[in-house]
């Protein structure tokens, strides 16, 4: 049977633990994820500006592939353009075919009114892989009165995924010179443009963001396009001056605070880091000298494994109190219900009924509590207040006056439960303080971590925000200390030679020691040993086993308090253990649930024609 509370013993380690688990899993669940993905390491587009104000593509896609991938697709708007002819893709010496049959070498392609998209398909597996897309754009170029204007996204907002590189080089249909040429890129405020000697744009971009467009506004000689058919009559230039002089100003003005920030976040940082590790060092050094000076056990004269009687007459609640670093679990409700039988107050009944069903007949165990009411009336003055409060609680509140409830109402009323054992858990905590088990100052001492632990977490969340990376000292320090801290309560040497006998009488029963000895005290003190049982978290079998030493008949005399009158009670020594060992996982599930245990770019722009997208699987 095991004891809900029993984990409370390794309440640092639990934490440690978990702590460890949690890194495990985030980095291998981290892993796991990153096992399938890509990456765009480049993008170099050719732009070819034609005559009739056409201008044809070939874009180089080079994707960066971990894990295995069969597709990509690609979609481009065509709105303010005549629409997509002629398009392909491939790789270098090889073009793709038109197919619907979605096999390896093949391309979808749809066409809307509004837009275009393909998917084409192939094997890469931990790979990088280059792929070509040609297509023409009609009516791309719009011709005014005084220039005519190219006005495009060659990069738009549907990209999931950052772009390491984009580069994109635009021709003029013509000889013309770079005098002749104005243009402007729109987009991160990293990006640069320049033009050729031969009239070429190149516009180009480091780590392009996923979701962000890269966008190209040129303007040239209207003589280039004589067989231009969008037609403006009016004029361009001085509202494309005003507007790209707007954003450049506005695009400058973010780049100067945008410096100004990075050059202050990176003396931030500098000081930062020296701040955060001597925070961090001054925490971890602290939580070492706590621990150095409180701990530790104290070192007491008792050098046995094994021990055969009871230390003390503790009740099981307080014995929780004090094996459990001061934690109360289901463990110590059990056993103050078996304890207050053992000593006459109630008597534990069972009933059994017989359930058919379609595979035969089951036998159903039934238990209750029955309050011995007179008794309780003579010998209320013997008991502890948490003692009374349970009694009262059960037989008062959840059984409304009367003196037998059965377990499967205290399931029923769990809520109930719940609160009234928070508070009863206080109650005996309190207790258990003024007891004096636990040292003060190692308590004190544990308060001190934990609250230098909470400051450490708090200088992780700021210098996450401010210092980013240098963030993980701090919070490796809060860790350590707060695991620590857990560890800092310790018992006073007298009750540290008490803790080591129980433990010792734990490992003497867990090892059914009990069955070597012969002891008559063993057999006297049989019901006294099943209720510590329950508290130092003995096995359902250990249980059992114990139960077994009763003598054949004489159960009623060493454990008075079970009662099991119905005609399938057997009374042998095994049948009787097997019976009580029942009870008490019965009675461990049904109060553990009742009680809840267990030249740069600008940043305007955006209304050029195209701005692709896509992704791969």
């Amino acid at each position: 049977m095991k004891n809900p509370g029993r984990f409370s013993i390794s309440c640092g380690k639990f934490f440690l633990w978990l702590g460890v688990l949690i890194l495990f899993s985030f980095c291998w669940t981290h892993q796991v994820l990153a096992d399938k993905d890509y990456f765009i390491e480049s993008v170099i587009i050719q732009a070819y500006l034609n005559s009739d104000g056409s201008m044809d593509i070939k874009e180089k896609r080079t994707y960066k592939f971990r894990g295995h991938f069969h597709w990509a697709m690609y979609f481009l708007p065509t709105e303010k353009t005549g629409g997509v002819v002629d398009f392909s893709v491939g790789e270098e010496g090889r073009t793709y075919s038109r197919s619907y049959q979605g096999t390896e070498g093949t391309y979808q392609y749809e066409k809307t009114s509004g837009s275009i998209s393909a998917k084409w398909f192939f094997d890469a597996k931990d790979q990088t892989r280059t792929f070509i897309l040609s297509y023409r754009i009609l009516d791309v170029v719009t011709a005014y009165q005084d220039a005519a204007v190219l006005y495009h996204k060659f990069v738009g907002i549907g990209w999931d995924k950052p772009s390491q590189q984009v580069k994109v080089t635009i021709y003029p249909p013509g000889l013309t010179g770079r005098e002749e040429i104005r243009a402007w890129a729109h987009g991160p405020l990293w990006g640069s443009i320049e033009i050729g000697d031969k009239g070429s744009v190149i516009a180009e971009v480091q780590s392009l963001p996923a979701k962000t467009f890269w966008e190209v506004r040129s303007i040239y000689p209207v003589s280039l396009f004589p067989l231009i058919k969008n037609v403006m009559h009016q004029q361009a230039v001085p509202k494309i001056l005003a507007e790209e002089k707007r954003w450049s100003d506005e695009a400058n003005r973010k780049r100067e605070e945008w410096t100004a920030k990075r050059e202050a976040k990176k003396a931030r940082k500098k000081l930062g880091s020296w701040i955060v590790l001597i925070i961090s060092g001054i925490g971890f050094l602290s939580g070492i000298s706590l621990y150095k000076r409180f701990g530790r056990k104290h070192k007491v004269s008792f050098s046995g494994t094994l021990y055969s009687e009871f230390p003390s007459d503790i009740p099981p609640a307080l014995l929780s109190h004090l094996l459990y670093y001061r934690q109360i679990g289901g463990g110590a409700l059990i056993g103050t219900l078996l304890d207050l039988a053992r000593r006459g107050f109630l008597k534990i009944k069972e009933d059994m009924k017989m359930k058919k069903g379609i595979f035969g007949t089951s036998k159903n165990r039934l238990y209750f509590l029955e309050l011995n009411r007179d008794f309780y009336s003579e010998n209320k003055i013997n008991l502890q207040d948490f003692e009374e409060r349970l009694l009262a609680f059960i037989f008062d509140d959840l059984a409304g006056g009367e003196d037998v409830i059965d377990f499967k109402t205290l399931k029923k009323k769990r809520s109930r439960f719940i609160r009234w054992f928070r508070q009863w858990k206080q109650e005996v905590k309190k207790l258990g303080k003024n007891q004096g088990y636990w040292e003060k100052d190692s308590l004190k001492a544990r308060n001190k971590g934990m609250v230098v632990g909470m400051v450490l977490i708090a200088v992780t969340v700021v210098s996450a925000i401010l210092i980013e990376e240098w963030a993980i000292a701090p919070g490796i320090s809060a860790f350590m200390l707060l695991v620590l801290s857990s560890f800092l309560p310790r018992r006073t040497p007298e009750f540290e030679l008490e803790a080591k006998k129980w433990k010792a009488l734990k490992k003497y029963l867990k090892k059914y020691h009990f069955r070597d000895s012969g002891s008559r005290f063993f057999i006297q003190n049989i019901g006294k040993f099943l209720v510590y049982g329950v508290v130092l978290g003995l096995s359902q079998e250990v249980i059992k086993k114990m139960a077994e030493m009763i003598p054949e008949g004489e159960h009623s005399s060493y454990v008075p308090w079970y009662a099991a009158s119905h005609p399938y009670a057997d009374f042998s020594p095994a049948g009787f253990g097997k019976a009580l060992s029942s009870l008490m996982t019965a009675a461990s599930a049904t109060m553990s649930s009742a009680a809840g245990t267990g030249g740069g770019a600008s940043g305007g722009g955006g209304g050029g024609t195209g701005g692709s997208g896509g992704g791969a699987g």
